[in-house]
């Protein structure tokens, strides 16, 4: 539903549940010349990065937007898969992702960090098909600390103020920005650690977090290549997958976790090393193998679901400290507005993810905070243009008409 009539000059602000479900909303403003072709640069605040991409779709959908939403919404992490494309297809230039201080995940492409290697998305630059190459800047920070009841702190890289951003967005020409909010900004579940843990305990659900966390290639200060991060990553993926794959096909049997199995010491023999120093690595895949064995079906599928996510942040905020977050959100937008006394551009478009459906953000604790957010945008940049996105499921659609 679309606000009233607005102003000319008032700044258009797009709302979805899912966040890639902005994508045809960023292609529309960029039709209608609201949002240069080229040279945008985007301010990207979530509790994730969003810097995936689906490896079963051809690149080449990114050049069709109709096919490409299909994609995404067929994809299990879609909401994550929004912003490589509009990198890829020449429109944006810069990212810069802002994220709270209780996210802690580390971050291809040929930027050798944790999250691409993880998404098997890193290749080294004389690897890629030189005419495919679009080089882009990307920065990591967060805001000042203004939670003093959160207990991690900004490392000294932080930013201090707007003009920070600012002197960062102008290291590349811009011709304009565009604002970016997830509400899982400001409070932030990890929905698998959560329908784990309900499912099969906490005690469980940290041992699981440990198989799945506390491999030596997520350890990027250990010198190992980035060749040999990949390698171990793949050699993981495979024995897992190796493990449930046995127990899909022999789902009454438990012999394939019995510790003088071939299966059981193939796959033992494969992970061990795998684990970074310190982690009693057989006594771990032990007490995980003895757990496979004793769960049921839908236990085992909720494992492999959950397991490579349950590093994800997991913070939620208190009333009060959302309130901090959306007044040093205030004060960030104030500065980058205003340079040296004068006023800079406005965003060209500002998106916001309620990331509600999927529970990113607590569900009792939208209307807060987006009402606070929209407020807040209100207060820097004046009249809104505020639209609510809502997508319904094809199938369900289809239903829907069949039952008319």
């Amino acid at each position: 539903m679309k606000g009233g009539q607005q102003a000319p000059s008032a700044l258009r602000v797009v709302v979805a549940d899912d966040h890639h479900h902005v994508l045809p909303e960023i292609h529309a403003a960029i039709r209608r010349r609201l949002v240069p072709f080229q040279g945008v640069h985007v301010l990207h605040f979530d509790a994730h990065p969003d810097l995936s991409f689906p490896r079963s779709v051809d690149p080449a959908l990114v050049f069709e937007p109709h096919a490409l939403y299909d994609a995404l919404d067929e994809s299990v992490s879609g909401i994550a898969e929004f912003l490589l494309p509009l990198v890829y297809a020449g429109h944006v230039n810069q990212l810069m992702w802002i994220k709270p201080q209780w996210a802690t995940q580390r971050l291809c492409v040929s930027l050798p960090l944790l999250h691409f290697i993880e998404e098997d998305a890193y290749a080294a630059v004389d690897a890629m098909a030189s005419e495919t190459i679009k080089p882009w800047d990307f920065f990591i920070t967060e805001l000042p600390d203004r939670l003093p009841s959160v207990s991690t702190h900004a490392p000294s890289s932080a930013i201090v103020d707007g003009h920070d951003v600012l002197a960062q967005l102008q290291r590349k020409p811009a011709q304009a920005y565009i604002l970016d909010i997830d509400l899982d900004y400001f409070s932030t579940w990890n929905p698998f650690r959560k329908d784990l843990e309900q499912r099969v305990g906490a005690a469980t659900a940290n041992i699981v977090a440990q198989v799945f966390t506390a491999l030596r290639y997520r350890d990027m200060g250990n010198g190992m290549s980035i060749a040999a991060r990949s390698q171990d990553r793949r050699s993981f993926v495979a024995a897992l997958g190796q493990l449930e794959d046995q127990k899909a096909t022999q789902a009454n049997d438990p012999s394939v976790f019995d510790p003088s199995s071939l299966v059981y010491q193939s796959i033992l023999n494969t992970l061990t090393p795998l684990y970074r120093d310190g982690v009693d690595a057989p006594d771990l895949l032990t007490k995980f193998m003895n757990l496979m064995g004793t769960l049921d079906h839908d236990a085992r599928q909720l494992v492999w679901w959950a397991g490579p996510n349950l590093d994800l942040p997991h913070h939620m905020s208190s009333n009060d400290e959302i309130e901090r977050m959306v007044a040093a959100l205030r004060d960030f937008l104030v500065d980058i507005a205003t340079t040296n006394g004068k006023s800079a551009h406005p965003p060209s478009l500002v998106t916001i993810a309620k990331s509600t459906g999927d529970e990113y953000l607590p569900p009792h604790q939208l209307e807060f905070v987006q009402s606070r957010v929209l407020r807040c945008l209100r207060d820097v940049f004046g009249d809104l243009d505020v639209e609510f996105v809502a997508y319904e499921d094809v199938q369900d659609a289809e239903d829907n008409a069949n039952e008319e």
